[in-house]
């Protein structure tokens, strides 16, 4: 926002030498302002629809609607310790066998 406020004096600039500089203006200042309207509204909204749609296709495979947090995908993540992955730190504490005694 302060980029689009600040290259507003160049873009309302009438001096000759100024004119090949503000289509360049122009661009960056529209750039910066549709950039910053996709990431304030238009990804949160599109994150909370498929949120809603894995919350619904959990309802018509499970029969009951889950937390929004429960469809994340991080969520299930960590609570599956088959999907952590290799690298990943054992849940339950394996049990081991005692070392042989040496007589």
């Amino acid at each position: 926002v302060s980029t689009c406020i600040g290259l507003t004096p160049m873009i309302m600039e009438r001096d000759m030498q100024a004119q090949f500089l503000i289509p360049m203006a122009l661009t960056v200042a529209s750039g910066v302002a549709f950039s910053t309207l996709l990431t304030l509204v238009f990804l949160p909204c599109q994150l909370g629809i498929l949120n809603d749609l894995r919350r619904l296709k959990h309802r018509l495979v499970r029969g009951e609607w889950p937390t929004p947090e429960e469809v994340e995908p991080g969520w299930i993540r960590a609570q599956t310790p088959s999907l952590q992955g290799p690298d990943a730190a054992p849940t339950a504490p394996t049990q081991q066998s005692p070392a042989p005694s040496e007589s």
